[in-house]
C-alpha cells in the first residue's frame, strides 16, 4: 500500500501491509428509503509505540481509557489524494494479538450518527447521554401561550406560528365568533426545524447545490402540535422543581372536646426541601405562584379513642381558590373511626392526590369531625407528619412557556430528516471536510446526464452481470401516510371519515415475477381534512370530544403536517379576534391569518402522494425519474480500475456513460476500492 496516508487524532499513523478496502455510496437504489455512506472494510494496522500512543495504548488491559469508546478523528491520503477527507472517524473495533483492527467512516454516515437521538433531548442541557441539549438551540424560539403571541403570528413563515386549526372548539357556522387561543395549538416550520438540527450537528447545507433552495412548497410546511399531550421541555421542568415543598410538622396535634375546633388545618412547621414562602403560615397550606400540575402528599401516624358510637375523624385535603374559598368536595379523605372503644394508632398513613392548581390557589391537609360526635372522640397526630408537594411532568397551560421541540413527535431528528427527503425524493451527500450537506434529487441526476463522465476506457473486461430487479421492489410499492383513526372511523366527531390510504399513491413495477405488494415508504405524519371558514376553509385536527362535558383534548391523533396559507383579510372586508376569556387581552387581526391545509381542491400545492384532480401529487412531482428507472429496471455490475483522483474527484450524483453498453448509468455503489486493484461498482440504467 505505497504512498497510503493515515491519520488518526490529526497524526499520521503507521500503517502495515492489510489492504484499505473502500464503500461508496449515498442511496442504494435498491433501499431508497435508506441513506448510506463513505465505510472501510475493517482492516489491520501494527501496534507500534505510536499506534498505541494515538489510540491511547488500547491493548492495555489495566489501562482505564474512554477513547477505545470513541470516534478516533481521522482521513486517509493515497497518492497525495484526500480520499477519506478531514472530519472523518475512524472506529477501533478489537485487538488481534499484535494488530488493532480499524473501521473508518465518513459522509453520510457521520452525520446521520450525529442526528440519531431524541428531538426532545435538545431541551435536556443536562443529559449525559447525548450531550445533545448542551447548546440549547431551541431557546430563542421559546415564547409565551398568549393572545398577543398567537395574533402576532399569523404573518410568521419561520420559526414557530399559531395557525388557525380547527381542534373541534371553532363554530362550524358562525365565522364572526372569536377564536379561543385556549384552544389552539402551535406549528412549527419544517425548515427552520431541519435548519437547526444540522447546525447542531454541526454542518450547513450547501445552498449552491441544493434541490429544495427554489422549491416553493418546503417552505410553507409546517408540523403542527398533535402529540397526546402538550407537555414542557426536559429543562424547563428541572427547573420548575423549584416548585416543589416538603414541610414536617413540629409538635403534636390533637383533638379534646371543649378546648380545640373541629375544622382545622394541620400545621407543618419546619421546611424541609423547597421555598418557605410556598408555604403560607397563616393558611398553614400550600400557595402555589403558577399554573401547574401537582401531586399533594400526606403522610401521618394518627391515635384514636372514641367514647360514642360512629363518632370519627376525617383527615383530608381541602383547596383554596380566591372568590370561591375552601372546597372539600371531590378531594381525598380518609375516616378514622374504631369500630369498639378501644384506642387505636393508625401507622404509616397516606393520602395523597393529582391537581391542576392555579396561580394564586391553596391546599391544606384538614381534619374535620362531625358536630353531633364532638364529644365522642379524641385522637392525636404525633409531629414527623410530612406534607410533600411535587410538580408533575407538565402539561403547558394557557400564560406559560411554550418550548418548542416538544411540538414535534416523539421521534429522532434522523427521522424527521428521513421524512423529508423521502417527501421530496431526494439523496443527501455529506462533505465532512467543508461540513456542508447538498440535496440532490433524482430529477437532479438526470438533469445532470450532460456533465456525466465517460468512464469507458476505465471499465476492464473481468466479466458483467446484469440484473433485472433492485432489492425489495414488488410490483405494487406503497408511498403512504400514517393511518389515523380519527379521520378512518365513523364516530359522532367524524360523520364522514376518509377511507383508509385516501392520499396514497404507488409506484408501479412491470415485473409479473416480483411481490405483489410492498411499503416503500410511510411518513411519519397523518393527512388532515378541511372545513368551511372565512374565505374558503381551514384544516381540521378534532382533539376535543364533541359528546364530552368538557374541553379536554381528549382524542389521540396521529402527527400531522401541514402547508401554510396566507388569508387577506382585507380583501375579504373581515377580521378575526383572539380571545382567551378576558376581553381585556383581546386580539384583533384585520389583514393577514395562517390557514393552513393538508389538501384542498383550490389549494396551490398539495401534500398528497397522488394526484388529486387537476393537483399534481408528490409522486408525479418528484418521484416521475425514479418511476422511470424502476419500470425496466436493469442493474449492471462491472469492474473498474479507478485512480485515487478518480476517487477524490468522485460526484454520487454526476451519471457515467459507458460506450460497452451504450447507456448512462447511476453510481449505485463502488465496492471495495483499493489502489492499483480492480473493484466492483454497481450501475442503474438511466434508462
Amino acid at each position: 500500500m505505497q504512498n497510503l496516508q493515515l491519520f488518526l487524532n490529526h497524526q499520521p499513523a503507521d500503517v502495515g501491509s492489510d489492504l484499505l478496502q473502500l464503500t461508496f455510496q449515498i442511496n442504494n437504489l435498491a433501499e431508497v428509503q435508506n441513506q448510506q455512506g463513505t465505510v472501510s472494510k475493517q482492516f489491520k494496522i501494527p501496534l507500534t509505540q505510536r499506534n498505541r500512543r494515538l489510540l491511547d495504548f488500547p491493548d492495555e488491559v489495566a489501562f482505564d481509557t474512554s477513547l477505545p469508546y470513541k470516534k478516533y478523528p481521522a482521513k486517509v491520503l493515497q497518492d497525495g489524494f484526500e480520499i477519506i477527507p478531514e472530519g472523518s472517524f475512524a472506529e477501533l473495533n478489537s485487538i488481534e494479538g499484535n494488530d488493532a483492527n480499524i473501521t473508518v467512516i465518513s459522509g453520510n454516515v457521520d452525520l446521520f450518527d450525529a442526528l440519531d437521538a431524541k428531538i426532545y433531548d435538545m431541551g435536556d442541557s443536562a443529559s449525559d447521554v447525548t450531550q445533545l441539549g448542551k447548546s440549547l438551540v431551541w431557546k430563542d424560539y421559546n415564547h409565551i401561550w398568549s393572545a398577543a403571541n398567537i395574533a402576532g403570528s399569523q404573518t410568521k413563515t419561520e420559526g414557530w406560528i399559531w395557525p388557525v386549526v380547527d381542534y373541534g372548539k371553532i363554530s362550524a357556522d358562525n365565522f364572526d365568533q372569536p377564536i379561543d387561543v385556549r384552544h389552539q395549538r402551535p406549528g412549527f416550520f419544517l425548515k427552520t426545524a431541519i435548519e437547526l438540527m444540522i447546525a447542531n450537528a454541526g454542518y450547513k447545507i450547501n445552498q449552491v447545490h441544493n434541490a429544495l433552495q427554489f422549491d416553493p412548497l418546503y417552505p410553507k410546511l409546517m408540523v403542527m402540535m398533535a402529540n397526546d399531550s402538550f407537555e414542557h421541555g426536559i429543562d424547563y421542568v428541572n427547573n420548575k422543581a423549584g416548585n416543589n415543598l416538603q414541610a414536617l410538622s413540629t409538635v403534636a396535634q390533637e383533638y379534646r372536646y371543649g378546648r380545640d375546633g373541629a375544622d382545622v388545618a394541620l400545621r407543618f412547621g419546619q421546611i424541609l426541601i423547597g421555598d418557605s414562602s410556598f408555604y403560607d403560615a397563616s393558611f398553614s397550606s400550600y400557595l402555589a405562584t403558577t399554573n401547574m400540575e401537582v401531586e399533594v402528599t400526606v403522610e401521618f401516624d394518627i391515635f384514636v379513642q372514641v367514647s360514642k358510637d360512629d363518632a370519627e375523624v376525617t383527615v383530608g385535603f381541602e383547596v383554596y381558590t380566591p372568590g370561591t374559598g375552601w372546597v372539600k368536595e371531590g378531594y381525598p379523605a380518609t375516616p378514622y373511626h374504631p369500630n369498639d372503644r378501644d384506642p387505636i394508632w393508625y401507622r404509616r398513613q397516606k393520602i395523597s392526590f393529582t391537581e391542576t392548581l392555579g396561580s394564586g390557589q391553596f391546599v391544606a391537609v384538614w381534619y374535620h369531625i362531625p358536630q353531633k360526635k364532638k364529644d365522642g372522640i379524641y385522637f392525636s397526630i404525633p409531629a414527623g407528619a410530612r406534607l410533600t408537594v411535587t410538580q408533575t411532568k407538565q402539561n403547558v397551560h394557557y400564560g406559560e412557556q411554550v418550548q418548542c421541540e416538544r411540538l414535534f413527535p416523539d421521534i429522532s431528528q434522523k427521522d424527521l430528516l428521513k421524512d423529508n427527503l423521502q417527501r421530496f425524493g431526494l439523496t443527501c451527500q455529506t462533505d465532512v471536510f467543508n461540513k456542508s450537506i447538498t440535496f440532490g434529487s433524482f430529477r437532479d441526476i438526470v438533469k445532470n446526464l450532460p456533465r456525466a463522465k465517460d468512464w469507458s476506457s476505465k471499465c476492464i473486461n473481468q466479466g458483467r452481470t446484469i440484473e433485472f430487479r433492485l432489492g425489495n421492489y414488488a410490483q405494487s410499492n406503497a408511498l403512504k401516510y400514517k393511518d389515523d383513526d380519527g379521520l378512518t372511523t365513523a364516530s359522532p366527531n367524524n360523520v364522514n371519515p376518509l377511507p383508509k390510504g385516501y392520499f396514497d399513491d404507488e409506484i408501479l413495477v412491470d415485473d409479473k415475477t416480483l411481490a405483489k405488494t410492498n411499503t416503500l415508504f410511510e411518513s411519519q405524519f397523518a393527512p388532515s381534512i378541511n372545513r368551511p371558514y372565512l374565505g374558503g376553509t381551514i384544516a381540521q385536527i378534532l382533539k376535543v370530544d364533541a359528546n364530552s362535558e368538557n374541553d379536554d383534548f381528549s382524542i389521540s391523533t396521529q402527527p400531522r403536517i401541514l402547508i401554510d396559507q396566507k388569508l387577506n383579510l382585507a380583501a375579504l372586508g373581515k377580521s378575526v379576534t383572539f380571545t382567551d376569556g378576558n376581553a381585556a387581552n383581546n386580539r384583533t387581526v384585520s389583514d393577514v391569518i395562517s390557514v393552513p391545509y393538508f389538501y384542498k381542491p383550490d389549494g396551490a400545492y398539495s401534500l398528497s402522494w397522488k394526484d388529486m384532480g387537476s393537483n399534481p401529487g408528490l409522486k408525479s412531482t418528484y418521484y416521475k425519474e425514479l418511476g422511470h428507472i424502476l419500470r425496466r429496471c436493469k442493474k449492471v455490475t462491472r469492474f473498474f480500475m479507478l485512480s485515487p483522483r478518480d476517487i477524490y474527484e468522485l460526484d454520487l450524483l454526476i451519471p457515467i456513460y459507458l460506450r460497452q453498453d451504450g447507456a448512462y448509468f447511476y453510481i449505485n455503489k463502488i465496492d471495495s476500492w483499493v489502489k492499483n486493484q480492480p473493484c466492483k461498482v454497481e450501475l442503474v440504467w438511466l434508462g
